[in-house]
């Protein structure tokens, strides 16, 4: 389970992502250690819960703010298409009920979709 991201992020040089592997690894190792010891300090259960209800918190903030940032994306993506999409009809409409518009090509090249 160790030897795997060793070999990629070292081959890969991805040094920030080993850094941070490495780091939640000795802290997990501590933790692991400090709760395998007879007799259990009383403070230990208290510790391992802080360290994986802090791990749990982090990845949740991450996943909320991921996926609102894929919904805004999607949104804003969303939301141009529709104002282009409204800005053509009212464009042609434009030339449909006005006598100075002779084509339909000035609508489609101001509005890109």
């Amino acid at each position: 389970m160790w030897v795997v991201p060793l070999y990629f992020t070292t081959k890969l040089h991805w040094w920030r992502f080993l850094t941070t592997w490495f780091i939640f690894s000795v802290i997990t190792a501590y933790i692991s250690f400090r709760a395998t010891r007879k007799p259990l300090a009383c403070t230990t259960p208290r510790l391992v819960y802080k360290w994986f209800l802090l791990l749990y918190k982090i990845s949740y903030a991450i996943g909320i703010f991921g996926y609102s940032v894929v919904m805004f994306t999607l949104f804003d993506v969303l939301f141009e298409s529709v104002l282009s999409a409204k800005g053509k009809l009212r464009c042609i409409m434009e030339c449909l009920l006005s006598q100075t518009c002779n084509s339909f090509s000035v609508c489609f090249r101001n509005y890109n979709m």
